[in-house]
């Protein structure tokens, strides 16, 4: 039994403009979604879940994460009740509340604050990634305008990373304890396990649903699968495609600057076809080019999937654009014959503290949904393996 609660539409408001009160339960938004299945009828299970004041089932639902707003029940709704910006709200949602901190829901319900909170650690980080850096000559000296111990620094840096990293893999915890799916996985496997059942081993379960993660991450299959518009868009404006080169942008330049700082001496000046020079290069590109179509997108607003968008949304799009521009006018000073060192440290600052506020603040941002929903659909394809095997043995 669940009791009518008329309060949770009003709270999931606060993460996306939707109307579903229009909505008449006709079912049509579910017909046409590509990913819907029988055990995740999204939207209209979550839809009528949340008219109901059902909170735990919008926050236990597979398909809050199968969702890859591709806007099709929109655009077919007959009430025009935007389910897919509904689907968007309740991600937002279910990620707010996965973080224990309470950090999260304050910056997605509060765009200022969010603002406000993201301005200052950004600045934050500029100040302390410049001590050390700036200074002025006195005579024959150099004076160090603004210092502080670098000690300070790095522990300063694996303290805040520490905190998100920590509030991450508690948000997953939470997202498996709230359907119960921990004590459901050992209940099913017990029961594969009775004489006479022939049963795999666990860690064939595990590596099965594991693959199937990996094949999301890294081919974004079932973002593919979206694509209901094969002849309307041109293939490099797919949302799946401009997705994944964001994602990989990021990814391959995290990996350079890696690279660079385990095996690259600074006083070195490299070739552009030096591997992690290029990684980052192309990278770079990469990182542009998705994010420009979707800043484009966004302006425009002419597609469902971008008429609603939220600060965050903005915010993380503009950031990682920064980022990339920022990265390729850096590339560009390396070779230059001459750069005044005072320029060059606050280009370098520029550059690199918008990177590692997203880096930090990743368990509090729009970022924290892409570890969440990769855990949540290991979960529950690791469920869906077990109940199969159990069900025909």
């Amino acid at each position: 039994m669940v009791k009518v609660n008329s309060d949770l539409i009003k709270d999931i408001k606060k993460y996306g403009a939707f109307d579903v009160s229009k909505c008449f339960n006709c079912g049509n938004c579910t017909a046409v979604c590509p990913l819907a299945k029988a055990d995740s009828p999204f939207p209209r299970h979550l839809i009528r879940r949340a008219h109901l004041g059902d909170k735990q089932a919008v926050l236990n639902a597979k398909g809050t994460w199968l969702c890859y707003y591709c806007g099709e029940c929109s655009k077919t709704c007959p009430r025009e009740a935007k389910p897919a910006a509904f689907m968007a709200a309740a991600r937002r949602y279910a990620t707010a509340h996965a973080d224990v901190t309470g950090i999260t829901k304050l910056l997605y319900k509060f765009p200022v604050l969010n603002f406000l909170v993201m301005s200052a650690v950004a600045v934050l980080f500029g100040l302390f990634m410049y001590a050390q850096r700036l200074h002025v000559r006195t005579g024959e000296k150099l004076i160090e305008v603004f210092n502080i111990p670098f000690e300070y620094i790095h522990w300063f840096g694996i303290g805040v990373m520490s905190v998100a990293v920590v509030t991450l893999l508690a948000g997953m915890v939470i997202i498996t304890l709230r359907a119960g799916e921990i004590q459901n996985i050992l209940k099913l496997y017990k029961e594969a396990k009775r004489p006479g059942r022939n049963v795999m081993f666990a860690g064939e379960f595990i590596k099965t649903a594991f693959m199937s993660i990996m094949r999301e991450m890294f081919a974004f299959k079932r973002f593919r699968d979206c694509d209901t518009d094969k002849n309307e868009i041109v293939w490099y404006l797919k949302p799946w495609l401009v997705h994944s080169a964001i994602a990989w942008g990021f990814v391959g330049l995290f990996l350079s600057t890696a690279l660079n700082f385990l095996i690259k001496d600074p006083a070195i000046r490299v070739a552009l076809w030096y591997p992690p020079r290029f990684i980052g290069i192309l990278s770079g590109v990469m990182l542009l080019y998705g994010t420009s179509v979707v800043i484009l997108k966004r302006i425009a607003a002419k597609e469902i999937n971008y008429k609603d968008s939220v600060f965050a949304d903005w915010w993380l799009i503009l950031t990682l654009w920064f980022i990339g521009l920022s990265g390729f006018v850096m590339t560009m000073l390396v070779y230059l014959p001459e750069v005044d060192r005072n320029t060059a440290d606050l280009l370098f600052v520029i550059h690199v503290a918008p990177a590692m506020l997203v880096v930090v603040m990743i368990a509090f941002t729009k970022l924290a949904h892409v570890f969440y929903r990769m855990h949540a659909l290991f979960v529950y394809e690791l469920m869906g393996n077990l109940k199969s095997h159990i069900t025909n043995p």
